[in-house]
C-alpha cells in the first residue's frame, strides 16, 4: 500500500501537466524541464481562492460526517430507517452544497461527468466499507504498515 501510495504520488505531476495541456488549469503548469523532462510547476498547483476553500472542506467534513454516521449505524444494534434516512439527508446537502460552488476553471476539452455527485458516493461507499471492518483488521493493518514502514 506504502509503495503504491508513493508511486501515486511520484505520477501526479505528470497527470498536471497534461491536464494544463487540456486548458483545464493554467497551462503554466504544462511547463517541462527541456534537459530532464520534468515537470517544473506541476507541484506547485494551488489556485483555490480561500472562501471557496473553507466553503468546500465545510461540504466535505459534513459528506465524510454523513458517511460514517452511516457506518456507525449500520454496525450498532439500532435497526430502523430514521437514522438513515438522516444521514442520508445530511449527505445529500453537503454534495448539494459542493454542487452550487463556483468553479474555478471550466474545461474547455473534456470533464469529469456528475461532479461532485460521484466522487460524494465513493467516500460514502469507502468509509462504509472501512467501518464494517473489526478492529482485528485494523490492528493487522497498522502493524502491516508499520513494519513496511520500519522495511
Amino acid at each position: 500500500m506504502t509503495t503504491s501510495l508513493l508511486v501515486g504520488s511520484l505520477g501526479q505531476a505528470r497527470y498536471t501537466t497534461q491536464i494544463a495541456r487540456a486548458h483545464m488549469i493554467p497551462p503554466i503548469f504544462s511547463l517541462v524541464h527541456p534537459k530532464t523532462g520534468i515537470p517544473v510547476y506541476a507541484t506547485l498547483l494551488d489556485v483555490t481562492p480561500k472562501n471557496v476553500l473553507i466553503k468546500f472542506l465545510i461540504c466535505l467534513l459534513i459528506v465524510i460526517g454523513s458517511s460514517i454516521r452511516v457506518s456507525g449505524l449500520w454496525n450498532s444494534d439500532e435497526r430502523g430507517w430514521i437514522g438513515y434516512t438522516v444521514a442520508g439527508l445530511v449527505w445529500f446537502s453537503g454534495t448539494l452544497g459542493m454542487a452550487f460552488l463556483s468553479k474555478q476553471r471550466v474545461p474547455k476539452v473534456w470533464g469529469v461527468p456528475l461532479v461532485p455527485w460521484l466522487p460524494s458516493l465513493s467516500i460514502v461507499m469507502n468509509l462504509f466499507l472501512i467501518g464494517s471492518l473489526s478492529l482485528v483488521a485494523f490492528l493487522r493493518f497498522i502493524i502491516c504498515s508499520a513494519v513496511m514502514i520500519v522495511y
